[in-house]
Formats: C-alpha cells, structure tokens, sequence
C-alpha cells in the first residue's frame, strides 16, 4: 500500500482561526481511527470503507471492524465481553464467516 503523505497547508473559515490542513483523520494513528469506526453501526461501518480507499483497507484488515460487520448483516449485537483483545474477535468471527444464511450460526 502506499504511504499517505499529508499536504501542509493552511484553510480559513469565515469568523474563524486558521486550521492546519495537515491533521486529519489520514494523521490518526491506526488504532485509534479503528476505534473511532468500532463506536459505529456494521451497516455505517461498512458504508465507510466507501468513503476511499484508505478507509477500505483500514476497515477490511480490521478483524475487530469485519466482526461488527458481520454481527449487524447477520442481525446480532455483540454480547457481555470485552472484544479488547483482537483474537477475541477473531474468534466470535469465525462462526459468522462460515454462516451464509443470516440468524443461523
């Protein structure tokens, strides 16, 4: 994947102070943008990954993020637990990938 590189440069608001166009969500550390999609929906979730093709990636090599996803296809909301640890979710995801037909695990 290429390397993103923000562009410096400066944006103004009408009645506000200048804003420095390099901080953005492509300057987010990786962790912290997948936690930001994780306090969504599945179906916004995968809606994202429509926005480019950085958020595509982040989105599909987030096993936490396809764990979402799958549970809002499949009409499931994630139960007691912690999904802090990504085998967590690795492992509730593995039932959901090998069910083709939505509500039957």
């Amino acid at each position: 994947m290429k390397a993103l590189v923000a562009r410096t440069s400066t944006v103004h608001f009408s009645g506000t102070r200048p804003i420095n166009a390099s901080l953005s969500l492509f300057t987010l550390p990786l962790q912290i943008l997948i936690r930001i999609f994780a306090l969504l929906e599945g179906y916004q979730i995968a809606k994202c990954g429509a926005v480019c093709t950085y958020f595509k990636h982040v989105i599909e090599s987030s096993i936490l993020l396809q764990y979402f996803i799958k549970l809002d296809m499949f009409g499931y909301t994630n139960g007691s637990g912690s999904l802090g640890a990504p085998a967590v979710a690795a492992t509730r995801l593995n039932p959901l990938e090998s069910t083709s037909t939505p509500g039957v695990i």
